[in-house]
């Protein structure tokens, strides 16, 4: 492998925040609960046969010949059950730089497999497997003064269709790996440590006469200056190799006094701050804090300023090693808050998310604030009237302003995207169907309606007289939208089939009163030989049985053709001349 800058997607720096992201394979937190400030992700999910490769080289100062490295890891590959050397994997390995060769026993290689020690099948994608996050301590006695690398390499399946990678996180130890052998001025007890990860522990006396009890703890009572002691440490297979640990109380000539606090209360959002001044008022000045959930001090605290409710450990160490823990309850008061989202409603709204239905179920007694982001930095302007959809937060504080926050969704449903447009007048007894109008979807629920309130129903959506109808369009949501649309019926066009222009004051004219309402309407007199004999644009008057230079015409039939507009059908007929 070539040494390259970090790429963004393979190399990824995880910062540790409140807020634990997880692993979507594993579940488990992606920032190590060793309580540092970052993690690093080796390799991806992509499947894109890729290895990676992050190394973290250090010496060792010459006067430490006790010397200890930690480090954490979480692994998740895929099985596809090729062959080994195909298969996606995690190696670690430890490289003497000084010396120009490996380190044995400081290494180990998961090839994914379907029965690998640890790891469990995860229930999200295809034969995955997962191993959460897990301490390695390597004790490097003997390595004063040496330039050591610590290799990680993640690789995908070669055939480039399953993935590999891990989470990384590395302490240093300058000392040696047993700690807590200090004996502080007033005290006469000291509880050794033996680094965690380790299958088994054995303690035993100096000179290995005597068993002293298992586990990583080992209590000393009492505790005399100059007794040695001995662990022997057996690691999972594959993963190290057997080591014995010793060391030999020392007195420090300074006093160490821990005090904890027996309980403490506070709230349960944001959580109770552990390290508060006031936790361990009474202690010696100068103390180093750390925190831990087990009576082993093996699983940190990720975040001791946000504690939940229960148990947990306080370690206190000052400068010169001496070190103690003790018990400390955390009892956070918990809001209730129970949130259930509104109704939905049509657009434009609004939505009243302050509603008592809203926060139904939650503790009696509760104020509440409104949010857009779970934050609770950007306020909701007019909760009683929220108008764009989406996710909001409810903020519940009790009186001792303890709080919950959970979110709620407003659903705004769109109005139905539906226009008509006015139909074309006709003449009765032709009808107007109003389903015939709408310009857009058919998917709605019409109906149809004579007014606007839309208190008086039309009977199916025919039209058979000239106003203004309403249509309303339902989507499935029940939201709905009312238009107008304007229908014109007029009155049917019966032209005189014989008129008798005599000048005796009885059907001088050929007279159609129906026409007026046509203004724009064309009507048009032939001959039987097809010539225009009356021509009359909006008929403006009526045909007195005189030709176009105010002719008598002789009595005879002649045929007419009617246009009322460009959107109706012209009408013919004819029509005699009776003298």
């Amino acid at each position: 492998m070539n040494k390259s800058n970090p790429v963004a997607s393979r190399h990824k720096l995880l910062q540790n925040s409140n807020q634990q992201v997880k692993d979507f394979y594993g579940g488990f937190p992606v920032n190590c609960p060793n309580g540092s400030g970052y993690s690093m992700r080796l390799g991806n999910d992509s499947i894109d046969a890729q290895a990676e490769r992050m190394s973290y080289t250090f010496s060792i100062p010459a006067a430490r010949n006790n010397y200890s490295i930690v480090y954490h890891y979480a692994v998740v590959l895929q099985n596809p059950e090729h062959q080994d050397f195909q298969q996606p994997r995690f190696t670690s390995r430890i490289f003497n730089v000084t010396d120009n060769h490996y380190v044995d026993c400081a290494g180990f290689d998961f090839t994914a497999s379907g029965d690998l020690p640890d790891f469990q099948l995860s229930k999200q994608g295809e034969n995955v497997f997962y191993k959460s996050w897990s301490p390695i301590t390597i004790n490097l006695f003997g390595y004063a003064g040496k330039t050591l690398r610590l290799e990680f390499t993640t690789n995908d399946c070669a055939a480039g269709a399953h993935f590999g990678y891990a989470y990384l996180d590395v302490n240093e130890n300058c000392t040696t790996p047993l700690s807590g052998s200090v004996l502080c001025e007033n005290r006469d007890v000291v509880t050794l440590t033996a680094p965690y990860g380790f299958k088994e522990y054995h303690w035993y006396n100096a000179d290995f006469s005597q068993k002293l009890g298992t586990g990583n703890l080992l209590k000393i009572f009492p505790a005399v200056p100059g007794a040695g002691y001995a662990v022997e440490i057996v690691p999972y297979p594959g993963l190290g190799c057997l080591d014995t640990l010793r060391t030999t109380i020392e007195r420090a000539g300074e006093p160490f006094q821990l005090q904890v606090k027996d309980s403490v209360m506070g709230c349960a959002t944001p959580g109770v701050d552990l390290t508060a001044a006031s936790v361990t008022a009474g202690s010696s000045n100068g103390l180093f804090f750390s925190y831990y959930t087990d009576n082993t001090l093996q699983q940190f605290v990720p975040v001791p300023k946000q504690a939940a409710t229960g148990l947990y450990y306080i370690k206190g160490e000052n400068a010169s090693g001496c070190t103690d823990s003790r018990p400390v309850q955390v009892i956070a008061d918990k809001v209730k808050l129970v949130i259930t989202d509104p109704p939905a409603v049509c657009y434009p709204g609004p939505t009243d998310i302050t509603g008592n239905l809203v926060t139904a179920g939650s503790d009696p007694g509760l104020y509440f604030r409104y949010w857009k982001n779970a934050e609770a930095t950007i306020s909701a302007s007019s909760p009683r009237a929220i108008t764009e959809p989406g996710t909001y937060y409810v903020q519940g504080f009790n009186p001792t302003g303890c709080y919950s926050i959970e979110k709620l969704n407003v659903r705004i449903d769109p109005a139905p995207a539906f226009t008509v447009k006015d139909p074309p007048a006709v003449i009765r007894p032709t009808k107007v169907d109003l389903r015939n109008t709408i310009q857009a979807s058919t998917d709605y629920q019409y109906s149809f309606w004579r007014d606007a309130l839309l208190t008086s129903p039309l009977q199916g959506s025919v039209a058979d007289s000239s106003g203004v109808y309403y249509i309303k369009g339902t989507s499935a949501q029940g939201c709905s939208q009312v238009l107008p649309v304007q229908v014109i019926v007029n009155p049917p066009i019966n032209p005189p089939n014989v008129f008798s222009p005599n000048q005796d004051g009885v059907y001088d004219v050929w007279r159609i009163p129906s026409l007026q309402q046509y203004p724009a309407c064309l009507v048009e007199v032939f001959d039987r030989y097809g010539r225009a004999v009356f021509r009359s644009s909006g008929y403006t008057r009526d045909w007195d049985g005189k030709d176009a230079r105010g002719r008598d015409l002789p009595q005879g039939t002649y045929y007419y053709v009617i246009t009322l507009s460009t959107a109706i059908k012209p009408i013919g007929g004819s029509v005699t001349i009776i003298r």
